[in-house]
């Protein structure tokens, strides 16, 4: 005979065998999951604070308020972490912390990374990581860590060219593919660089606002089903990310009239929709937004576009003669606050301002490499504006090329912290190894008052390199990689 249990976190059913299934979840309604049809037990448990058994084997997972098994006696625990939370992250998008100053959609975190050298030896020629996890199958990915507002922190891969959202099961150390639930939107993409906001109050599963072929919508886990379902906010084709700037967020979109910006602004009763240079804008291969001083700039090849809360867009088209490089690392910026993109024309590699009408440019002695205040001529850091020379500490140093992966916002300019790749005995140009035109061995470094080589690979795409923090834990990702590599900020090595 089946019994039927209601528990603070809903109603569970009880079989002829004594094994518990979870037919009504308080956060999720219905779902019918039992661990004999779906199996992972052990990761529902935590992330519901069900109980599990500490003495016996009558059953996989108990009712939350269970204390005793009811077949044998034995004691149980309740599965929910009793761990502080660590540090949340969603990319460059969703570091809610980072100072005003400090430019937004740039990989720049404020999470503090500079434990991570601790007993770690500088100046070693070979570093390993701490632990390894298996890469999501499907990539290029973003990755969100969080609870999720469940019990316990979680991973979640989303690979937007493959329509993909995948999800870390840490006791059974696999990666599941979550399905759509009903008639959720697809999750691809393609039209220009992703970008997904981070929930400023989430609900219970809410992973974030994310930018899709059809739409944008709210995109919500339940991890007991395995499944996602997801809710419209503006259902017109997207033609770039959404940003978020002074509680309003937007984004381009594709209508019969052209391109045009939609902005909707926090508990307001209604959107706002602005027509863009005439409609006449490229409807795709627009940057990631950058969002500064209350105003939000989508890059592209032609020019950029540049929107502040209650005034209209204005589209900066290049100079004729200039050609912008986004792969030498996107917006930098000087000691004065501004932003600054690097291009070539007949003068050589030239800084022009963001933001204003024929901006001034300077130009410089060569390529550089980086974004935010996270520059490099060569092996050589530059201190000061990004067109100045390079701080020389070591000779050597001229014969590398460092490409900046991450880096961790301190607020010393001159005490600039964070993940670099490093070329050394560089023969080349920078172009053609950003392109992936050539293969070499680089070093993985953490660069601040040491330098610390975590690892080396031999990388071809550079630029596919991601980093991201999960469980106190620095991971690095490249879809060429099977495993992602991982150091503890709290310090590792020997």
């Amino acid at each position: 005979m089946a019994f039927t249990w209601e528990t603070p976190k809903g109603v569970w059913q009880e079989d002829e065998n004594g094994s518990f299934g979870l037919s009504r979840s308080k956060d999720f309604g219905e779902i019918a999951w039992s661990p004999e049809a779906t199996g992972r037990a052990a990761d529902i448990a935590q992330l519901i604070g069900a109980s599990v058994p500490t003495q016996c084997s009558c059953a996989p997972i108990f009712p939350d308020d269970f204390a005793h098994c009811p077949e044998c006696g034995k004691p149980l625990r309740n599965a929910a972490s009793n761990a502080k939370p660590a540090p949340e992250w969603w990319g460059p998008c969703g570091d809610h912390s980072l100072s005003e100053l400090a430019p937004k959609g740039l990989p720049i975190t404020a999470v503090n990374l500079d434990s991570i050298v601790r007993g770690r030896t500088a100046g070693q020629s070979t570093g390993r990581p701490d632990t390894t996890m298996l890469s999501p199958p499907l990539a290029p990915c973003v990755f969100a860590s969080s609870r999720f507002g469940l019990l316990a922190d979680r991973l979640i891969a989303l690979s937007f060219e493959q329509n993909a959202l995948q999800y870390w099961d840490p006791h059974e150390k696999q990666w599941l593919r979550i399905a759509a639930d009903g008639d959720a939107a697809g999750l691809s993409f393609t039209r220009s660089a992703y970008y997904w906001i981070r929930p400023a109050v989430p609900e219970t599963g809410e992973i974030a606002l994310v930018p899709t072929d059809s739409g944008l919508y709210r995109l919500f886990l339940n991890p007991v089903t395995a499944s996602y379902l997801t809710r419209p906010v503006w259902e017109k084709p997207l033609v770039s990310a959404p940003a978020q700037v002074q509680q309003h967020t937007a984004c381009l979109y594709k209508d019969s009239d052209g391109v045009r910006l939609w902005t909707a602004k926090a508990r307001a009763p209604q959107p706002q929709v602005y027509p863009c240079a005439g409609g006449q804008l490229p409807d795709n291969g627009w940057s990631r937004p950058i969002t500064l001083n209350g105003q939000v700039i989508w890059l592209h090849q032609r020019g950029h576009l540049v929107w502040k809360p209650g005034a209209e867009p204005q589209w900066l088209p290049w100079r004729a003669d200039w050609e912008p490089r986004f792969s030498f690392g996107g917006a930098t910026q000087s000691r004065d606050g501004r932003l600054w993109l690097m291009g070539q024309n007949e003068q050589g590699f030239t800084y022009v301002q963001l933001g204003v009408p024929d901006g001034p440019s300077t130009v410089t002695d060569g390529a550089r490499l980086g974004f935010g205040s996270f520059v490099f001529r060569l092996g050589h850091q530059v201190l000061e504006d990004p067109w100045d020379a390079g701080t020389v500490e070591d000779e050597n140093d001229a014969h590398a090329l460092v490409v900046p992966v991450l880096l961790s916002q301190s607020g010393d300019r001159r005490k600039r912290t964070g993940l670099v790749l490093r070329y050394d005995h560089f023969v080349g140009t920078a172009a053609a190894m950003l392109d992936g035109r050539e293969e070499r061995d680089a070093k993985l470094q953490w660069i601040g008052d040491q330098i610390i080589t975590l690892d080396r690979a031999r990388i071809s795409t550079p630029l596919e390199l991601s980093a991201f923090v999960h469980e106190d834990h620095l991971w690095l990702h490249h879809p060429d990689w099977r495993e992602m590599r991982g150091w503890r900020l709290n310090g590792g090595g020997k």
